[in-house]
This record gives C-alpha cells, structure tokens and sequence, in this order.
C-alpha cells in the first residue's frame, strides 16, 4: 500500500523536476545571502531570529531545510521541488499508517491517504517550492499523531516526550499546527475512545477501539484535558512568536483596514467554497483576491448551511462518530488561516491552506462510503463496487491534479492561469506583467503594468517596473514619467534614487545621475549595486580616486560583483597601474571564467602593457 501511495505521487509530481522557481521564492530560495549559503554558523542563527527584514514570520526549521538543500544540490530548482514532492509522498505513507494505527482499518486508511496524494488542491503545496514549510509542518503533524497512538496505547512520560519533540518540530516548520492539541482531543472521542462523549454509545466505542486493538480502559476526563495543557502551551507561544514576527515588518492588517465584519463574513462563505473543491476542484488559482465587500445574504445563508451542516453532524454522530471527528477536524484546522487575523497579502482562502484541514473530509467521505456499501450483503460485489468507486474518484484527481501541475511550470503559465480567474486583480495584474516582460512581451506586459496602475495608482511597484521595460526597450524618455512617478510616491527609497541615477546615466545627464547616485548610496549604504553604479559613473567623467573608493566599497560589501571588478580594473589601467589592472580582471574572470567581456579586457590588458584610455579603443565597460 505504502509503495502505491509513493508511485501515485512520482507518477503526478515527477515533472515538478523540470519547473523553474516561482513567486516568493527569491525570498525564500534563490535570493536569500542567509539560505544560499547553504548550512552555516550565520544562517542557522539566523533562522532563529525574527526582527530582520525578511524573515517573514517564524519558522527556522523550514529555513534550515532551504538551507539544507542548498547545501546538497546548490540551487538548482529541479531538486528542491523534488524534495518537496518526496515530503509529500513521506506523507501519504505516514497518514496511511497513522490512520491504520489508529482505526485498525487498512482499506479505508489506504483509500483516505490515496485521495490526500492525488487530490488537485494539495498542488499548490507540492509544485511550489517556497511552500516546504506546509509539506515539512504537515510531515511532523502526522509524526505527532503517530506518537500520541503510541502513547495512548500504553502511557509513560518518555512517550509523551516523543509527542511533544514532535510537536514542536512541527511548530518550528509552520505555526499552523496550532490547533493539534485540539484534534488530539478529538481522535481521543474516536477512534482512539479515551473519551466517552455523551452523544457516543459506549457499544459503538467498544466496537471501534477493538479494530484498533486499543485498552478501552481510559482515564478520567480531566487527565486527557490536563496532558493536552503543555502541548497548548506550546501553541500559544508559537502563535505570539508568529504574531510578533509579522508584526515587526508592519505586516499586520488592522480591523481599520480590514472590518471584523468582512473578516467574519469571509469565514463563513471560505468554509462553504472549500467544501466545493472538495468534490469539484475547479477553478484553482495562486490567488483569491480577498473581497472588497460580501453581501449579507451570502455571508447569512452560509452561516445558516454550516451551523446545518454541524447540527446534522453532531446528530448522526452518536452512532458515527467519524463524522464528528472528520468534521470538527476541518473546521478547527482551518480556523488558524480563515483571515479573522490578518497578515500581509492575505487571500479570501488558498489552495495550500486545506492540505491538512482536507483530510478530515476525506475521512468522513471514505467512512461514511464503506459504510454505506457495507449494507451490500454480497461481499465480493461489495468490494468491487468499492474497489471500483475508489478507483474511479482518485483517477479524476488526478487528471486534474497533473493540470494543475503544469501551471506551475513557469511564471507565465502560473500567471496566465491566475489573470482568468482574477483580471481585475493588482497583485495578479503586476505580476503577469513581470512574467511577461521576462519573455520580452512587451507590448502585453505594458497592457498589464497599466492596468494594475489603474486599479492602485498609489502604488509604486508598477510605475517602477513599466519605467525599466522601457530603459530595457531603449526607450529612456519614454522611462522617465514612470520612474519619476514611482519616485514621488516612494523617495525615501535607495532603490528609486538608484533608478532615476540610471535614466540620467542613460541620457548622458552625469550631474543629475551623480546626485541621485550619492543619496541612493545615503539611503543605503549597504548595497553593494549603489557603490557600483556611483562608482562606474564617476569613471565615466574621469574622477578616477572617487571611483576606485565607491568600487572598492563596492568590491567588500559584495565580493561576487564582477562589473565592479571589470570597472575597476578599467579604472587601474586609466591611472596607468597594469599590475592592478591585470590582477583585477584576473580576479573578476576567477568568479566567472565564461564572461566574454572581462576576458576580453584581461586579454587586451596583457597585450598593452602600458597606459591606455580605454574609454575609446581598449576596455570594455560593460559586462554580458
């Protein structure tokens, strides 16, 4: 069973090898100095820590595994959506297993644990890479899971030790494992029967809990409350670090921004789509634009259909109790990321966030199916016909699901398929426009670079990225409006001062690009591209002791920057020094021995050797 759940997922996600990396992850991958490091004394400190910008909020074990990777593959994206995928069939084995541990029922764990490997709306968790943290999380909630069965069979404080190293490595990778102690006490009404519920018959726990070869002998009520207590701890510290990590970058949507109303409305209608995707999981996007206003008739009618839903649960509960279990299982897993607490670019609901929440579903649907067939009274119809159903259901998933896939390829196709579900959307808009301006569409990707303008013409993203199109079009006067735009709205940024340097660069206006070079480097003086840019200009007009000092600045705070070797040897060989020169285009071919015009230089510096000026027959200024 266990070497089947794993073939369904290679067969599906096997091609996830050949996608690139996509949204978020150049924060959480490619573009992170912590993370491409790989495994070192820095980075693991700091993973720990939350009051750096981005950070995002806390989950350094989910860090550690980016570094990990990184360490083991470098950065190559094939292998870090492989390992991805190899965590989601881990598990699927791993629910497989628990659930067979904990019911004593193979098939419909198995069933359960197939539709959980195959079902299109775990896509999103899987195929995109900067998600590891809900695929890692959900890894040791199961772990956890597997504990507390052991735990519950025969109780010691080094089991409940394993529970809580469990839980809080799990925690540690994501802090929606808040809400497991929850479900803890929930598995304890069924199928483990530690606790006796008054709407549970005490024959129908005894019948459970024997096909789980479990003592029914359990303790009081009070005591499985009391060993839950250390594990809720644990939750309410995660929940503070994570709020107070988020909240540090100001990433937390006050109720003036977001009413309570339209939280709660939104939880209600959430509820109510999820369970539609549940057996039609179409449309799937990136995102769902989070909804300006809910009409009070939808927000009432699904609260109405979800407090029906719950009564009729708790109702045929006294003599199924999955069905209490399965269901309170999704609506307490949700709660965590139903929006009622808002942080950054928060949608009305995700994809991603059902990966766990789903399985209580799945297991009212398969266990509520075996019991339904179970009234067949031929047992070799009835296990075809089961045989047959279960088979069917999991092979339209994943139809769907290798769909699904493929749009995570690359950023145009994610993009493409996000702008139909949402054309009016700023977020999608202005990054449909960056995909396309990556293929060099640029007549497509000014259509959605203006579009996003119009829906939000206070922000400066996309003035920003239409004002580079245009410099990448050789179109600098068409440039300015844009990048002059994007500066009003943000002038307190290194980064638009470094932009508008470029356009007056561009335009052979040195002055202006020397001033707005100098406050770029004012405002961040960090960034080794500010002392770079200052420094290639100031060589340009000739100031060739001022330009050695801003490349070199440059040169210490990134030591990989090869155009400020490549100008920097220009500079040595204008001030007539060849042994700097050459020993400075040496050190620039060393970083990228493929770089055609850094070994042009070097070539053209070995043959001088004496002055020249470069800046009419012999360096090259640029680089590939």
């Amino acid at each position: 069973m266990a070497f089947g759940l794993v073939c369904a997922v290679l067969l599906l996600y096997w091609q996830t090898q050949g996608h690139v990396f996509l949204y978020d992850d150049e924060l959480y991958i490619s573009e992170n100095p912590f993370v491409l490091k790989g495994l070192s004394k820095e980075g693991l400190f700091w993973s720990f820590r939350f009051t750096e910008e981005g950070t995002t909020y806390w989950h350094p074990l989910t860090w550690i595994s980016h570094m990990m990777d990184v360490e083991l593959f470098g950065v190559n994206p094939a292998f870090h959506h492989l390992m991805n995928v190899a965590l989601h069939a881990l598990n699927a084995m791993l629910l497989f297993g628990v659930l067979r541990m904990l019911t004593g029922r193979m098939w419909e764990s198995a069933v359960v644990a197939l539709f959980f490997a195959v079902h299109p709306i775990n896509v999103e968790s899987v195929a995109w890479a900067a998600e590891r943290k809900n695929v890692l999380s959900t890894f040791f909630w199961l772990l956890t899971l597997a504990a507390y069965s052991w735990y519950a069979r025969r109780n010691s404080i080094g089991r409940y030790l394993v529970i809580l190293l469990c839980f809080s490595l799990g925690l540690m990778a994501k802090p929606m494992l808040v809400s497991l102690p929850i479900v803890l006490l929930l598995i304890d009404v069924w199928p483990l029967g530690r606790w006796s519920l008054p709407f549970y018959k005490d024959s129908l726990r005894e019948k459970d809990c024997a096909e789980a070869a479990i003592d029914i002998n359990r303790p009081p009520a009070w005591v499985l409350l009391l060993e839950k207590i250390p594990l809720l701890l644990l939750s309410i510290a995660a929940v503070w670090l994570a709020i107070s990590s988020v909240d540090h970058s100001g990433s937390v949507h006050s109720a003036s921004k977001i009413s309570i109303t339209l939280r709660v409305a939104n939880l209600f209608t959430s509820y109510l789509a999820y369970l539609g995707k549940l057996f039609w999981p179409h449309p799937l996007a990136m995102l769902y634009p989070y909804p300006s206003s809910i009409p009070l008739w939808q927000a009432l009618a699904a609260f109405l259909l979800q407090l029906t839903l719950t009564l009729l649960v708790l109702t045929a509960g006294r003599r199924k109790p999955y069905l209490f279990v399965g269901w309170f299982w999704f609506c307490v897993t949700l709660l965590p990321v139903s929006g009622l607490v808002q942080t950054g670019l928060w949608p009305a609901m995700a994809d991603r966030w059902a990966y766990v929440p789903f399985i209580g579903l799945f297991i009212i649907l398969v266990w509520g199916g075996a019991d339904i067939l179970v009234r067949i009274h031929n047992s070799r119809k009835r296990h075809i016909l089961a045989f047959g159903l279960a088979s069917l259901i999991a092979l339209g998933f994943s139809f769907k699901t290798w769909a699904q896939i493929s749009t995570w390829r690359t950023p145009l196709s994610l993009y493409d398929q996000a702008i139909r579900f949402a054309p009016d959307n700023f977020v999608i808009n202005l990054n449909y426009a960056n995909a396309l301006q990556s293929e060099n569409r640029f007549d497509e990707a000014i259509i959605h670079y203006k579009k996003a303008i119009q829906i939000d013409p206070l922000h400066f993203r996309p003035y920003l990225n239409l004002g580079n199109l245009y410099m990448k079009s050789k179109q600098p006067r068409l440039a300015f409006p844009y990048y002059k735009q994007a500066f009003d709205l943000n002038p307190d940024s290194g980064q638009m001062h470094l932009n508008m340097g470029n356009y007056f660069e561009k335009i052979g206006s040195y002055t202006e690009a020397e001033s707005y070079f100098r406050n770029a480097v004012q405002l961040n003086p960090e960034d080794a591209k500010t002392h770079y840019h200052l420094g290639a200009l100031l060589e340009k007009v000739g100031r060739l002791p001022e330009a050695e000092n801003s490349l070199l600045a440059a040169i210490s705070l990134d030591p990989a920057l090869i155009e400020a070797y490549n100008v920097l040897g220009i500079v040595y060989w204008r001030q007539g020094d060849m042994r700097k020169t050459i020993a400075t285009f040496q050190k620039a071919l060393a970083l990228d021995p493929s770089d055609s015009i850094v070994r042009m230089n070097l070539s053209r510096a070995q043959q001088e050797g004496r002055m020249n000026l470069p800046g009419q027959e012999g360096a090259v200024r640029g680089t590939k």
